[in-house]
C-alpha cells in the first residue's frame, strides 16, 4: 500500500525539525481530542447521577463545572497547537516543492542537447508543475493525515478496549474487511494515477505546440482541426480521470457503511450492557463520540491512499528525469585559455547522431538508440584571428561541425583542439564563455530588447554599448522607431519582430560579448542581400585583432569576404582554400558557387 514511501524520505532533508515539531503538536492535539469524549461521558454520568439522586445536586454541579473547565482548557490548547502544526506542515511542504523545482530545473540545465531533441516539451512542463504539485500535496496534507490516522488507529481502540473489550471486539470484527479492500484497491489506484499523469502530459504538449506554432496554425486555417485534436486529447484525460474518480469513490461509501454498522453495534450491544449494569450511559455516549474519532482514520485512510498513489506516480515520473545523465560532462582540468588568439583544429573527427528510443513515458532511453553517421574523418585547422566560411549543400553536416566545437555533442572519435588543448580539458562553462554562437533557429526571450541583447553578459552594460551593437547589425533605426525603444517587450520568441529583425537581435546578442571565437550558423537567411553585406562589413571592420570568426552560409557575399573556405559535402570536407583558389580549381565548390549565383540573381529579381 505504501511500499514506495521510502522514495519520499530524502525529500525531508533539511526539514526534519519542522516535521518533528509539527508531528508533536499534532499528537498533543489528538491526545486532547480523544480525551474529550471521555470528559463528555463523565459529564453525562454526573448529570444523570445528580438527577437520579445517586449524588447530591451540589456535588453534581461541582463535578460538571470542573469537567467543563478542563474541557474548555483542552479546546484552547487544541486551537493554539492546531494553528502551528498546520503552518509547519504546509510551509515544509512548500519548501520541499520549491527544492524539487529548483533541483529539476537545475538538472535540466545540465542535460545534453540530445535529450531535448527527443523529449517532449509539454511532458517536461507537466512534470515540472503538475507532478511537483502532487508531491507537495502528499508532503503536506498527506503527511498530516498519515500521522493523524496512525495515532487514532492506535489510541482509540485501546481506550475503547479499556471500557468494554467485548463491544470493542464487535466493532473490530465489523471493520475486518477494510485492510483487504484497501490493499486490493490501492494497486489499481496507483496504475490509474500514473495513467492520469501521463495523459496530463499529452494536454500540456498539445497546448504548448499549438501556442508556439500559432502562426502556422492560423496561416493554414487549421484552428478547427487543432481544436478537434485538443478535444480528443482532453477527452482521453477526462475519461482516465473519471475512471480514477470512480475507483476512488468506492472508499467513502464502503468506509461510511462500516462506520454506520459500528454505530448500530454500539447502540444495540452497548444498550444491552447498560441495562445489565456493565456500562454506564456516559460510557455509551463516549463510545459513540469515539466512533467518530475512529471513523475519521477510516475516511482519512482512503484520502491518504489516493493522495499517496498520485504523488508516488508523480515522484516516479520526476525520478525518471533525474536518472537521465548528461552525455557531455566536464572531464578534465578547469583550464582557461592564456590568450584570446584561438587556433581551432579538428583531428580525425567522426560523429554519428544517436537517436534514442523513447520509453512508454516519453523519456529518451540512453541505452537504446539508432545511429546515423553525420561527419567522417574531419581534419581541419582554423588559423587564429581569421574569418572562415563553411559552406556546402543542405544537410551536409555544417551545423553539426559547429555543434561539436561548442560541445553540444561529443564526437565518436578524434579530437577537437583549441590552441593545442583538447576542448574536453576545458570546463563546459569556460569553453562556451569564449564563444559567441548565433544559431540558425533564432530564439528570443519574452523580455525587453535591451535584456535580450545583453543576455550573455555577466556584468551590467551601458545603453550606449547596446545601441552601438544594434547599429552594427543595422537594427538601431528599427528599435528607435518603437515607442519604448530598447525597453520594448518582445512577445513569445520575439513574435512582434520580423524574421530578419529577430536574426539581427540574436546576432547583436553574440557580438556584444566580443568573444574570442564568433560562430555564425547560417544566421542571415531572413536578411536581404544588401543588409547582409553591410552587417558582414561591420563585423569584419569592428572585429578585434584577437577574434576568430566561423560563418556557415550559402551566400556568395559571405564567402567572398572570408579568408578561408571549407566546403563540406555528405559529412566530409571536400575542398579547402581561399575563394579564388577554389574557383580556379573548378571543382565542387566552383559548381556550388555557380548554382548559388544563379539562385541569388533569381531571388533578387
Amino acid at each position: 500500500m505504501f511500499k514506495n514511501l521510502r522514495l519520499f524520505l530524502p525529500l525531508l532533508k533539511g526539514h526534519y525539525k519542522k516535521y518533528i515539531i509539527a508531528s508533536l503538536a499534532l499528537l498533543v492535539v489528538d491526545i486532547i481530542d480523544v480525551s474529550l469524549p471521555l470528559l463528555t461521558g463523565l459529564a453525562f454520568d454526573s448529570m444523570i447521577n445528580g438527577i437520579s439522586g445517586k449524588i447530591g445536586a451540589a456535588e453534581a454541579v461541582q463535578r460538571l463545572g470542573l469537567i467543563v473547565l478542563v474541557y474548555f482548557a483542552g479546546i484552547l490548547v487544541q486551537g493554539f497547537l492546531r494553528y502551528w502544526w498546520r503552518y509547519l506542515y504546509h510551509s515544509a511542504s512548500l519548501l520541499v516543492a520549491n527544492n524539487i523545482r529548483n533541483k529539476f530545473f537545475g538538472h535540466l540545465q545540465k542535460l545534453s542537447m540530445n535529450f531535448f531533441h527527443n523529449a517532449r516539451t509539454g511532458d517536461i512542463m507537466s512534470r515540472a508543475t503538475n507532478d511537483v504539485e502532487w508531491v507537495k500535496m502528499f508532503m503536506g496534507e498527506g503527511a498530516i493525515i498519515i500521522v493523524d490516522i496512525c495515532f487514532y488507529f492506535i489510541m482509540v481502540p485501546f481506550i475503547m478496549f479499556s471500557k468494554s473489550p467485548s463491544l470493542t471486539l464487535y466493532i473490530i470484527l465489523s471493520c475486518a474487511f477494510i485492510p483487504f479492500f484497501v490493499r486490493s484497491t490501492s494497486k489499481r489506484l496507483h496504475a490509474k494515477s500514473a495513467e492520469v499523469q501521463e495523459s496530463m502530459s499529452g494536454i500540456s504538449q498539445s497546448a504548448e505546440e499549438n501556442f508556439s506554432g500559432v502562426r502556422v496554425v492560423k496561416s493554414f486555417a487549421q484552428e478547427a482541426n487543432q481544436l478537434d485534436r485538443f478535444r480528443a486529447t482532453n477527452e482521453v484525460y477526462l475519461q482516465k480521470n473519471l475512471s480514477l474518480a470512480k475507483l476512488s469513490s468506492y472508499f467513502h461509501p464502503f468506509l461510511g457503511f462500516n462506520v454506520g454498522l459500528s454505530a448500530f453495534i454500539i447502540l444495540l450491544a452497548g444498550g444491552l450492557q447498560v441495562i445489565d449494569g456493565k456500562l454506564t450511559p456516559g460510557d455509551v455516549v463516549a463510545f459513540m463520540q469515539l466512533l467518530g474519532r475512529i471513523a475519521w482514520p477510516m475516511v482519512g485512510l482512503g484520502i491518504s491512499i489516493t493522495i499517496y498513489q498520485r504523488a508516488s506516480a508523480s515522484l516516479e515520473r520526476l525520478t525518471q528525469i533525474f536518472n537521465v545523465q548528461p552525455e557531455v560532462k566536464d572531464q578534465g582540468a578547469n583550464l582557461v585559455p592564456e590568450t584570446n588568439d584561438l587556433e581551432v583544429e579538428f583531428r580525425n573527427v567522426n560523429f554519428s547522431h544517436k537517436i534514442p528510443e523513447l520509453s512508454q513515458d516519453g523519456i529518451p532511453q540512453q541505452d537504446k538508440f539508432k545511429t546515423t553517421q553525420v561527419l567522417k574523418n574531419i581534419n581541419l585547422k582554423i588559423p587564429a584571428n581569421s574569418v572562415v566560411a563553411i559552406t556546402g549543400p543542405i544537410g551536409s553536416g555544417k551545423t553539426t561541425l559547429l555543434n561539436l566545437l561548442v560541445r553540444f555533442y561529443d564526437g565518436d572519435s578524434g579530437e577537437i583542439m583549441i590552441n593545442g588543448i583538447n576542448i574536453k580539458n576545458y570546463s563546459v562553462k569556460n569553453l562556451r564563455s569564449m564563444m559567441g554562437l548565433v544559431p540558425q533557429d533564432v530564439f528570443l526571450f519574452s523580455d525587453t530588447i535591451r535584456d535580450n541583447i545583453a543576455f550573455g553578459l555577466d556584468d551590467p552594460t551601458t545603453d550606449e554599448k547596446i545601441s552601438n551593437t544594434a547599429e552594427s547589425v543595422v537594427m538601431r533605426e528599427a528599435i528607435d522607431s518603437l515607442p519604448q525603444k530598447y525597453g520594448a517587450y518582445l512577445g513569445e520568441r520575439g513574435v512582434n519582430l520580423s524574421g530578419g529583425q529577430r536574426q539581427r537581435v540574436s546576432l547583436a546578442r553574440a557580438l556584444i560579448k566580443n568573444p574570442p571565437l564568433l560562430i555564425l550558423d547560417d544566421c542571415f537567411s531572413a536578411v536581404d542581400f544588401e543588409t547582409e553585406r553591410t552587417i558582414l562589413r561591420n563585423i569584419i571592420a569592428n572585429k578585434s585583432q584577437s577574434q576568430t570568426v566561423l560563418v556557415v552560409s550559402h551566400r556568395l557575399a559571405v564567402m567572398s569576404m572570408a579568408d578561408f573556405i571549407v566546403f563540406v559535402d555528405k559529412g566530409e570536407i571536400v575542398e579547402q582554400g581561399t575563394h579564388a583558389e577554389l574557383i580556379a580549381k573548378n571543382n565542387a565548390y566552383a559548381r556550388f558557387c555557380e548554382y548559388q549565383n544563379i539562385k541569388e540573381q533569381l531571388e533578387g529579381d
